[in-house]
């Protein structure tokens, strides 16, 4: 049976019965789960990559200016515990009890314990040899989760001689009291240096942590100095442990040379960030395979193309390490496992993950407590009570939801580019695709190899597979989930520009029109039309001009008619509907199209009649520009119209209002275009949150949360070039124009970041565009407020 249960019938059609698909569910959704992790993952390093050029334009501009001063007195408002110069272990344990209750440690107690902690494992080897005089317990990766870290000590002890700890790496991401966890780990190093050993995961990195959330929880926490001082502490841990002589411990696995001793290990120089993706030496591949690598079942070695970064090893590879280096056994973490652990490749490698509960999968965490003998006993335990374990039922289904969370983010992200390749499989514009094709699209544009057969229930509702047919309705599929950016305004102006580009456009359209017209009959090709849209530049790319050229070719031949596209536009007063009058109505939207068709531009012709230059058209002034557009209103009609413009009562239109009160629709019914236009500039700026708000982070080096608007311009003109120029420069123009702003102009950026998420359609309709005029209404009064706080902030 396929999970998901919706479809049950539509295996039959697709399989034709050639492959066995008696998988357990759960399997298939740890698989899947895991796999989406790894490419998280992946995508972090690709951010990494990518952002290389731009961190050294801004932080070039960012240099001079001055940084925060260090917090270097305990006040008497701190009520927290008080860390004496020599630690004891009722300090620590009061330390900890303190952070079980969801405070912080003061800053400088927090300086202190990261600054003594790097002096001791800067001492230490990169690979560091642990002997067992009773027991050595092994606890992988705990991801902030300070309560698994509060659990493992209370089942196992506290450290000392006899009860020795190696903590695996990846204490910090994802969980929210990374802070909390890795300062106990520094408190119990410098309590009882023999007695715990911490080894560097792939966590433990800078790019890392601007992504998976350690960066935003220490800024939030302390500021970014502490921030570059946990780096620090990070660059300073060892990379690998040998146990006993005999049980070699190390973050991910092995490494794409195979057949290295350990005595190289050993030289590797480890005080550094990784360049994952950029790796300039054999020694950078080593460190980077170190905290990267991943086991799997098939002989050899090959590049991790899951994560993009690290090996493939196979058991061959583990059997001759072990054997070149006289060790029994490999123990590495790294993966989320649902026992908490997991043995392979003949007994001589074990995974140990301690984070239970990991991002709400409902698995165990575990620890390994390696004997004097040598022996190893697995233990698996749950931070979760009774009363929050789900039913076997429930579990599976919270499972799938998290898998359906991230596909769906996945899609929304790439939504323009699985449009273009079902557009291109649909010959006969159906609207629909069969499921093998739906597959192969998803795994093309997405490059995920998942079992799609398996999981396409996840994703595909009732409504979106022609039950007839089991072919899917792809655009409907596409339009379940939208970007959402909390600006509906924004995404208004953005159309009402190129609404009234292409209007201002047409007298030049024209000319091209009748270039490409060879036998005059007023109809050229779809491409040719894009062509000469593009040049005429109305703020559209290529693929934004593509999806318009769609909604204007209605019968799909392939060719539009300069009438048909002409006829698309008209202008209308953008009333905010406080006064009623048709025929005002009428004849203001008949000026507005006057106004559009006028050699000057608007602008101009504002200028021209603003005869004491103040800024302002007043009543008589507007009169002016009535019968300089060929209208003779009687003074009672001149009212009227006034009446029905003047729409505050000020007695005149200022510059923005002016450029505000006329508005170019699309009169077509379908507004289609203009929410695929919308929501590919949203996946644009979806798809890299992480390198906007890395932008930011480094632009604002005082951590104010706000920034000049010209860094922000630079930052994203600067973004959007590497990125082959994604948005056109109206489209950023519009955004640093919609963005929050301070009394001082400085715009606060970390609530747009926040405000972009994923919404369902079904449960939020998110309507960008309204032909019927209540958008250009509301787009009107926010106007008119934003103009009148920007009055008041001057005042």
């Amino acid at each position: 049976m396929p999970i998901g249960g919706a479809h049950g019938s539509l295996h039959t059609a697709w399989d034709s019965g050639s492959d066995s698909d008696e998988d357990d569910t759960d399997k298939v959704v740890w698989e899947v789960w895991n796999l989406l992790d790894s490419y998280h993952e992946q995508s972090a390093i690709k951010t990494h990559v990518t952002m290389k050029p731009l961190e050294g334009l801004i932080r070039s501009r960012s240099r001079s200016r001055t940084k925060g001063q260090d917090k270097t007195t305990i006040g008497a408002g701190y009520k927290g515990p008080h860390l004496p110069e020599v630690l004891t272990l009722e300090s620590v344990i009061a330390m900890l009890d303190h952070f079980r209750t969801g405070r912080q440690l003061h800053y400088v107690y927090a300086k202190r314990l990261l600054k003594e902690a790097t002096h001791i494992l800067r001492d230490r080897a990169t690979i560091v040899d642990i002997p067992v005089k009773k027991t050595v317990t092994v606890v992988g990766d705990i991801h902030g989760q300070l309560r698994d870290l509060l659990k493992i000590l209370s089942l196992n002890g506290y450290p000392s001689e006899d009860n020795v700890y190696l903590f695996n790496g990846d204490f910090v991401d994802r969980g929210d009291q990374g802070t909390e966890v890795f300062l106990s780990l520094c408190a119990f190093l410098i309590l009882m240096p023999n007695a715990v050993f911490l080894n560097r995961g792939n966590h433990e990195t800078l790019e890392m942590n601007q992504t998976y959330g350690f960066m935003k929880e220490v800024k939030r926490k302390y500021d970014k100095a502490m921030f570059q001082l946990f780096q620090t502490t990070f660059c300073a841990l060892p990379l690998g442990s040998v146990v006993g002589n005999k049980i070699f411990v190390v973050h991910g696995g092995l490494f794409h040379h195979v057949d290295l001793p350990l005595s190289v290990l050993r030289k590797i120089r480890r005080e550094v960030q990784p360049e994952l993706g950029r790796l300039s030496s054999v020694e950078d591949q080593i460190m980077e395979d170190l905290m990267w690598s991943d086991p799997k079942d098939s002989t050899g070695i090959t590049p991790n193309r899951q994560r993009g970064a690290g090996a493939l090893f196979g058991p061959d590879v583990t059997e001759q390490f072990l054997e070149a280096n006289d060790l029994s056994l490999l123990i590495r973490s790294h993966e989320m496992k649902e026992r908490g652990y997991e043995v392979a490749h003949g007994g001589l490698l074990a995974t140990i993950f301690s984070a239970s509960n990991y991002n709400g999968a409902q698995n165990h965490g575990a620890y390994g407590v390696i004997s004097s003998s040598l022996e190893v006993k697995m233990k698996k335990y749950s931070t979760l009570t009774a009363e929050e374990v789900p039913p076997p039922e429930e579990r599976t289904a919270i499972l799938i939801k998290a898998v359906q969370d991230r596909l769906t983010e996945l899609v929304c992200q790439h939504r323009v580019e699985l449009v273009w390749y079902y557009d291109a499989l649909d010959v006969g514009r159906t609207g629909k695709v069969s499921l093998p094709q739906w597959a192969q699209g998803m795994q093309f544009v997405l490059q995920l190899e998942l079992p799609w057969k398996k999981i396409y229930g996840f994703l595909l509702d009732a409504d979106c597979v022609d039950d007839e047919t089991n072919e899917v309705w792809y655009v409907k599929f596409l339009e379940k989930n939208k970007i959402d950016v909390g600006n509906v305004d924004w995404g208004q102006d953005i159309i009402n520009k190129v609404n009234r580009k292409i209007y201002e456009t047409c007298r030049t359209a024209e000319a091209a029109f009748q270039y490409f017209d060879a036998d005059g009959d007023g109809v050229i090709s779809c491409s040719e039309c894009a062509s000469t849209l593009l040049a005429l530049d109305i703020g559209l790319n290529d693929r934004q001009i593509y999806e318009f050229m769609r909604s204007v070719d209605s019968d799909m031949d392939n060719s539009v008619s300069l009438a048909e596209f002409r006829s698309r536009f008209e202008v209308v007063f953008a009333s905010d509907g406080s006064v009623s009058d048709d025929w005002a109505q009428t004849l203001v939207n008949e000026i507005g199209k006057r106004l559009f068709e006028h050699e000057a531009d608007l602008s101009e012709i504002f200028h021209k009649f603003d005869a004491d230059e103040s800024g302002t058209v007043d009543i008589e002034e507007f009169g002016r520009i009535v019968k300089y557009l060929g209208y003779t209103l009687t003074p009672e009609e001149h009212d009227r119209l006034m009446a029905f413009v003047d729409t505050d009562g000020s007695g005149h239109l200022d510059y923005e209002e002016w450029l505000a009160a006329f508005a170019v629709v699309d009169a077509a019914d379908s507004t289609h275009w203009q929410e695929n236009v919308m929501q590919q500039i949203n996946s644009v700026l979806y798809r890299n949150k992480d390198h906007l708000q890395r932008m930011f982070n480094i632009f604002d080096v005082e951590d104010q949360g706000v920034l000049p608007p010209e860094d922000v311009r630079v930052g994203l003109a600067t973004l959007n070039e590497l990125l082959s120029s994604p948005l056109t420069e109206m489209q950023i123009d519009v955004l640093l124009n919609a963005l929050e702003k301070d009394d001082s102009g400085h715009i606060i950026y970390q609530p747009f970041l926040d405000n972009l998420r994923i919404v369902n359609t079904d449960k939020k309709a998110t309507k960008y565009f309204d032909q019927s005029g209540s958008s250009t209404k509301r787009h009107h009064k926010h106007k008119k407020k934003k103009k009148k706080k920007e009055k008041e902030r001057h005042a």
